[in-house]
């Protein structure tokens, strides 16, 4: 048999990147012989993501719509023609056999042009609501993936939709409180909060964490905050003094390290973070960012909040009295960090990376010739 040619465009954050990376090593596993390409822009995280998972990038040109009409939006007008054309290009010169989109520009040039070229696209959407963008491109996929129950409807003009949950790395899987705790060399009885923004860091989050250690006696709990590249300069002159309770991380490529030897999570409500803490079974308090398209993270925020498994502070009403409270209440009530843990477990759907895989088999074995 022939061995397959799979295209994936993904880029701007780590929550659009890894769980292509996901999907990547998936569709390696059960094909070695395929060749796997991805597909991203020159200046974003994915060039550091993706070739240090092993994959080779292809750059294509792509940037933001504006809301407004304005000299921005003829650039993104021509962005989006250049970039079909560079896609074009590719995609003819692989012979690419099934186009992934997993979010990010880069993904409406290239997934437009495959679906204009007649091979087989699917779209994986991370969130509860999802983005203009990949609403736009579910009529020209032959299928969608979504992350959470109820997300289908959002998607009445696609072809096809399937709930498959947000694809992890197989780092997360079957990884313990104690196993990462052992490698990081954090005690057993230590009290951890890992506070994260994501791969770009959350200015509330690092503001919050530091005027809490500054405002309040010494807690008997200890701050991991992995605060963002560009946060890091600044932040790391502003921990001197602090160091015994706040250990500051640029950025994390072992997250799911931080994360699993956690007692509480404090982060944004990205599609990935959420999924993460699931499928770690995590207590968590969730800021979700407040300009995201469509306000997505409260959606997401919100399907653990609901049931118990997280608490959600809206973005305009985290403060370090706030944060100090709750965490001091959970502390005193370790069976609540138990009950949140349960809950949070529960959203888990640990066959994702399967259920995709499934979906992108079926599309190869259709390829129109």
């Amino acid at each position: 048999m022939k061995a397959k040619t799979y295209v994936i465009a993904a880029g701007g954050t780590s929550g659009h990147i890894n769980p292509a990376i996901a999907i990547a090593d998936e569709i390696r596993r059960n094909e070695p012989d395929s060749r796997i390409i991805f597909c991203g822009t020159e200046n974003g995280i994915e060039n550091t993501l993706i070739p240090q998972s092993g994959y080779e990038l292809f750059h294509i040109e792509a940037i933001g719509f504006p809301k407004r009409i304005s000299k921005k939006l003829f650039m993104a007008i021509y962005s989006f023609f250049k970039g079909r054309s560079q896609s074009k290009i590719l995609l003819n010169r692989e012979k690419s056999d099934v186009v992934i989109g997993t979010g990010g520009y880069v993904c409406g040039p290239i997934v437009s042009m495959a679906s204009s070229l007649g091979i087989p696209t699917l779209l994986h959407e991370q969130n509860a609501f999802p983005g203009k963008a990949n609403r736009f491109l579910s009529r020209h996929a032959d299928v969608v993936c979504v992350s959470f129950p109820d997300t289908e409807e959002k998607f009445k003009k696609a072809k096809k939709t399937v709930l498959t949950g947000n694809p992890v790395r197989e780092v997360f899987y079957n990884l313990t409180k104690a196993q990462a705790r052992k490698i990081l060399e954090i005690g057993e009885s230590e009290k951890i909060v890992f506070a994260t923004g994501g791969s770009l860091g959350a200015k509330t989050i690092n503001t919050v964490v530091f005027d809490l250690v500054k405002t309040y006696p010494k807690p008997d709990y200890r701050f991991i905050l992995s605060c963002g590249k560009l946060n890091y300069p600044v932040l790391s002159k502003a921990v001197e003094g602090y160091k015994d309770m706040i250990n500051l991380k640029e950025y994390l490529f072992d997250q799911h390290l931080y994360l699993a030897a956690a007692d509480i999570v404090l982060c944004r409500a990205g599609a990935l973070t959420c999924s993460e803490i699931a499928m770690l079974a995590k207590a968590s308090i969730m800021v979700p960012y407040p300009y995201a398209a469509g306000d997505h993270q409260t959606y997401n925020a919100k399907a653990f909040s609901d049931i118990g498994a997280s608490i959600l502070i809206k973005d305009s009403e985290m403060d370090a009295k706030s944060l100090y409270s709750h965490l001091n209440r959970l502390f005193e009530n370790p069976k609540q960090i138990v009950s949140m843990e349960k809950l949070s477990g529960s959203l888990a759907l640990p066959d994702a990376t399967k259920l995709i895989y499934s979906e992108i088999a079926i599309l190869s074995s259709k390829k129109k010739t």
